[in-house]
């Protein structure tokens, strides 16, 4: 199994921007309640920011952590 190393927080905030851009784009390109949906869901993401990068990254300790739980547990 690959490890898996956790994004810095600039890596992390520039993945989340473009996260943003690809659902905006996505629902400017779709049509009907789909595209509404889309778009509404990049701008919550945009207006969090701070509080998404900061979710995003206690999932990461949260996963890591129990990588090297896991790892230690077979040995």
């Amino acid at each position: 199994m690959l490890a898996h190393r956790p994004f810095g927080k600039k890596k992390l905030h520039n993945v989340n921007r473009i996260v943003i851009a690809a659902l905006s784009l996505v629902g400017l390109l779709s049509d009907g309640v789909f595209a509404d949906i889309v778009v509404m869901f990049a701008v919550i993401i945009w207006l969090w920011l701070p509080e998404w990068d900061e979710l995003v990254q206690r999932v990461q300790r949260v996963t890591t952590h129990a990588q090297q739980v896991a790892r230690q547990h077979r040995k």
